[in-house]
């Protein structure tokens, strides 16, 4: 009976071997297989991306700061100027526009604007001095206009959201009687102002980030060194910082997260 079952054996040692030849024609799995693309940009001197956005035709926008003067940010420039990117969905460029004077300039954030624009703000660096501003694009990057966002001569705007009326919001922080605070502000398509609303307390206080709510307040996270105002309790050196507001900027509640050192 032994020599029998050689055959069958046979056939069994060759279905199973060809199946697993066939799983080894997909094997290994390629190297970084979830990875689409990578690109940079930028040129021979420092170059910073600090936000991107995808659009509704799925190209990205970026917005940063660069020092170079060729490559993809080619021209003369002093110092550092604000600097903004348009890339397809297959990461090429489109197109490269910077926006400064004689002095080091910052885009921290961008949106798109409801006429096929950009809407970018951040801040400037003069004279020793920071002055947040926001500079309005038209759809290739060319600057419509530009505005200071606060009196202020120290303020940084470091973090903004689209509405999706034509609002938008911006956070940051802004110099109040010598202290800094957490600053957020209301602008309306063309740049005017809806309202300003400053929180914190008697040291340094700063927003970084903002999200829109389900229900139309927002949230705003940052740090703050204070313990007194808004951040009313003992603690040491700076702690993480959120803040809720309702759609017209009033404080709904404040907390902090700190580890005693």
């Amino acid at each position: 009976m032994r020599p029998k079952l050689l055959f069958p054996l046979a056939l069994i040692c060759f279905v199973s071997c060809k199946k697993n030849n066939d799983v080894k024609k997909q094997d290994p799995i390629p190297n970084n297989k979830a990875l689409s693309w990578v690109k940079s940009f930028g040129g021979t001197d420092y170059d910073f991306a600090n936000s991107v956005i995808q659009l509704q035709s799925g190209d990205y926008l970026f917005a940063g700061n660069t020092r170079s003067t060729n490559g993809d940010v080619a021209g003369t420039r002093w110092g550092y100027d604000a600097w903004l990117t348009k890339v397809d969905n297959s990461g090429n460029k489109v197109w490269s526009q910077t926006y400064g004077d004689q002095d080091d300039d910052y885009a921290t954030s961008a949106a798109a604007t409801p006429d096929g624009g950009f809407l970018l703000v951040g801040y400037t660096f003069v004279n020793n001095l920071n002055r947040a501003w926001a500079i309005k694009t038209d759809a290739y990057g060319a600057k419509s206009w530009q505005k200071d966002l606060v009196t202020s001569t120290d303020a940084k705007a470091l973090s903004m959201i689209p509405n999706g009326d034509g609002t938008y919001l911006i956070a940051g922080y802004t110099s109040t009687s010598g202290n800094r605070d957490g600053w957020v502000k209301k602008i309306d398509a063309a740049g005017n102002q809806l309202w300003n609303k400053t929180f914190g307390g008697s040291s340094e206080d700063w927003f970084t980030s903002i999200v829109k709510n389900s229900d139309g307040s927002y949230t705003l996270a940052g740090y703050t060194n204070s313990r007194d105002g808004d951040i009313a309790s003992t603690k040491g050196s700076f702690d993480g910082w959120i803040v809720r507001i309702d759609a017209s900027g009033n404080k709904l509640w404040s907390k902090f997260w700190w580890k005693r050192r």
